[in-house]
């Protein structure tokens, strides 16, 4: 079990990892989770450079360009999880984080 700290702003671009259960204590947290089985374009490929960043994240999460709000939707699941919340996540499922509120805290399984 870890106890992980962030605040506005903060969090993580795509990344995958064994299995975690995640538990939000304090603020708010913003997840996006690539879809299995998704395109491996040169063109999609770009795109997931492109959210690499949680910043990219959000600016990709308000349909930055007609291009990507058709993109977008069909490619990633999204969640924001609340105080109480549980998010769980399968073995090497890609997704990124991104942080909302002056503190967030958490505490997960992995490790």
């Amino acid at each position: 079990m870890s106890l992980i700290l962030g605040g506005e702003g903060s969090g993580n671009g795509f990344h995958s990892h064994g299995p975690a259960l995640n538990v939000l204590l304090g603020g708010e947290k913003l997840w996006a989770v690539r879809r299995p089985a998704t395109s491996a374009s040169r063109w999609a490929a770009s795109r997931w450079a492109e959210v690499d960043s949680v910043d990219g994240m959000i600016s990709m999460d308000r349909g930055r360009d007609g291009e990507w709000a058709a993109w977008w939707p069909h490619h990633v699941w999204r969640c924001s999880q609340a105080v109480g919340d549980l998010v769980w996540l399968p073995d090497g499922l890609e997704h990124a984080t991104a942080n909302r509120g002056a503190l967030v805290m958490a505490l997960t399984t992995l490790s």
